[in-house]
């Protein structure tokens, strides 16, 4: 297989954080080796201080989550910032960060606008969750 300078070959972590008037959900993906551990985690603000609770955990093939990286054209996000739509008073927001191909930062965010893929992406990882429990 090819790979252009647009193909994500290897990846160390991703985090997708998402927030809401209520609450903020956290979906990591760590890389080891062969495998990937895919979490989802549910924050908490209590007592000042900030918990971070582990909803579910699965493990799942690395180049499974990679191939779905470059389907979603993952580094083509880099740099996103979607902006609230006028009028959209409610929602969610998102920030993406994401270490690839050897060191290569990649951060995306936005409120109610989204990267094209994005959900296919989403949908993908809470796919990958289904199932699994803490």
């Amino acid at each position: 297989m090819l790979f252009s300078k647009n193909t994500v070959t290897s990846f160390k972590s991703l985090t997708l954080t998402l927030s809401g008037m209520r609450c903020i959900d956290e979906y990591e993906i760590i890389c080891n080796g062969k495998e990937s551990d895919v979490a989802y985690y549910t924050r908490f603000y209590t007592k000042n201080e900030d918990e971070r609770c582990l909803n579910k955990r699965a493990t799942h093939p690395t180049e499974a989550i990679i191939k779905l990286f470059n389907e979603c054209r993952l580094l083509s996000w880099n740099g996103f910032r979607g902006r609230n739509p006028i009028g959209v008073r409610d929602g969610y927001m998102f920030v993406l960060k994401a270490e690839v191909n050897d060191g290569l930062m990649i951060r995306a965010e936005g409120s109610n606008n989204y990267p094209k893929h994005y959900r296919t992406l989403t949908y993908a990882i809470r796919d990958m969750l289904n199932g699994a429990s803490e």
